[in-house]
């Protein structure tokens, strides 16, 4: 699977000319989990300090959203590998 890659593994598959997957599909979305990545970087952060526990109910309801869209995007970068795929095989 693509998301089990390192960086630099990834990055080695997007510059090789064969095969031509992952291609921007995949890397738009992987640049969405990392940002994704970043804001629960920052919510887990803010629990444990004085922000976070005036408003709880934010953080937890914020905490859940974030972490359906970053299985979402993890499950894009494959999606759309497989399908890329299946336009060059057409």
């Amino acid at each position: 699977m693509l998301v089990d890659l390192s960086i630099k593994d990834f990055a080695k598959m997007v510059m090789a000319s064969e095969p031509v997957v992952p291609a921007g599909s995949c890397v738009a979305a992987l640049s969405g989990l990392m940002g994704v990545s970043l804001l629960e970087m920052s919510v887990n952060s803010a629990f444990g300090h004085q922000t976070g526990e005036k408003y709880p109910e934010f953080f937890k309801n914020t905490k859940s959203l974030l972490s359906k869209l970053h299985e979402e995007l993890s499950i894009c970068i494959e999606k759309d590998a497989v399908a890329y795929q299946d336009v060059l095989n057409a």
